[in-house]
């Protein structure tokens, strides 16, 4: 299999992409910088970490690679299940019975206080 010896031009990149999107028909305005920004986006929502993404990415700034990452409807509809479950966590926790060996949580007030 051949291999090249250098990084094929920016503008050949471009118009292979602008044939093959004429070729597949589809008729949204898309270039190659679209690609990282829908590849960004797949990855902050499989879970990714976006510092890992910048680092795909090749970018030296998270500030660079936030700017391909938006808010999908997805990507907002798990970051509220993921607080909607430590919530929970934290609610089961504040709800549980201590174990009967386990210092109490607050210290008893004398009755001559109360």
């Amino acid at each position: 299999m051949p291999t090249a010896d250098e990084p094929m031009p920016r503008s050949s990149v471009q118009q292979a992409f602008t044939r093959a999107l004429k070729q597949s028909r589809v008729h949204k305005p898309a270039s190659v910088r679209t690609l990282s920004h829908s590849y960004a986006t797949h990855l902050l929502e499989a879970g990714l970490h976006v510092r890992v993404i910048q680092h795909y990415l090749d970018h030296n700034s998270p500030a660079t690679t936030s700017v391909y990452t938006h808010l999908t409807v997805k990507a907002q509809a798990m970051a509220i299940d993921s607080m909607n479950d430590r919530m929970q966590d934290l609610s089961e926790a504040s709800h549980a019975r201590p174990c009967r060996h386990s210092p109490p949580l607050w210290p008893s007030i004398p009755s001559s206080v109360r």
